[in-house]
């Protein structure tokens, strides 16, 4: 999932929620916000300095980005802006391999639960399924559940 934050001074780039299927590089979904992510921003102060991602994070912008023809380094450096990066250990790599082979996961997923710790920011629900908690979930299930309504 990307958090758009829109920009107010064009008409056609109103803040957004845009889902992206990470083995295709394919937008599944996106939502027009009427305003500002809040949900993302409260939990950018809630946890600044104590964000983590992992080495794959940027891997997997910048193969998405170059597929949808989007400025890697900007990408790039946004997150980097507000998370810093989490190398992979022993531990990390056999964890996600054993993820991989017995819980049948995606290796990118795989990989990033097996690096996140006990929470992610994250709308794929698999991570959930592995025993990971997902942060800014709630406002997530909320927002599908009034718009099917």
């Amino acid at each position: 999932m990307v958090a758009g934050v829109g920009n107010p001074k064009k008409s056609n780039a109103p803040p957004s929620l845009t889902f992206i299927d990470t083995s295709s590089g394919n937008v599944i979904g996106k939502i027009e916000l009427p305003g500002r992510t809040r949900w993302a921003l409260k939990l950018l102060e809630n946890y600044k300095g104590k964000m983590y991602t992992s080495t794959l994070t940027p891997v997997e912008l910048a193969l998405l980005s170059v597929r949808r023809k989007i400025p890697v380094e900007g990408m790039i450096a946004s997150v980097l802006s507000i998370a810093e990066p989490k190398d992979a250990g022993k531990q990390n790599a056999l964890a996600a391999t054993h993820l991989i082979d017995y819980e049948e996961t995606g290796a990118l997923d795989s990989f990033h639960a097996s690096l996140c710790g006990e929470e992610i920011i994250s709308s794929d629900n698999i991570h959930e399924k592995l025993g990971v908690k997902r942060i800014g979930s709630n406002y997530l299930q909320n927002h599908f559940k009034k718009e099917s309504e």
